[in-house]
């Protein structure tokens, strides 16, 4: 009687295995894959980049409430932002669109004076957007 671990490959075939070669240029093939679509999203990414940083506020009186905040964008570009301001429980107390004209200037620091129907003890940008 024979072992069932030798009649294995007489019943289902051998299996084959990939050769030092393939295997070296299958590696190579997803490496290449893999850095070429990392390029393409860090480029794809670069061209209409947009983001905000708030620099400051100041609540002028319980009526007013001035928020300093910069862009970075794609120079040339008009941008819209939207800035509010908060009261103690985070209800948003105030809102104002803010529009910045193009520049030839990647980066560019702006204010909104933002009126309020109460007293606000912060002041933010919610989002900005590029025009088109």
């Amino acid at each position: 009687m024979t072992s069932p671990a030798s009649t294995r490959p007489d019943r289902y075939g051998s299996r084959r295995r990939l050769s030092r070669r393939a295997g070296f240029g299958l590696g190579a093939l997803a490496l290449a894959l893999a850095v070429a679509w990392a390029a393409w999203v860090a480029w794809s990414d670069s061209g209409d980049r947009l983001d905000w940083t708030d620099v400051s506020f100041t609540v002028v009186d319980p009526g007013t409430t001035l928020v300093v905040f910069e862009v970075n964008r794609s120079p040339g570009r008009t941008v819209v932002c939207s800035v509010r301001a908060l009261n103690a429980g985070y209800a948003e107390v105030g809102q104002v669109d803010v529009t910045l004209p193009p520049s030839s200037a990647r980066s560019s620091r702006a204010e909104a004076t933002v009126p309020t129907s109460e007293r606000a003890v912060t002041g933010t940008v919610k989002d900005c957007v590029v025009q088109r």
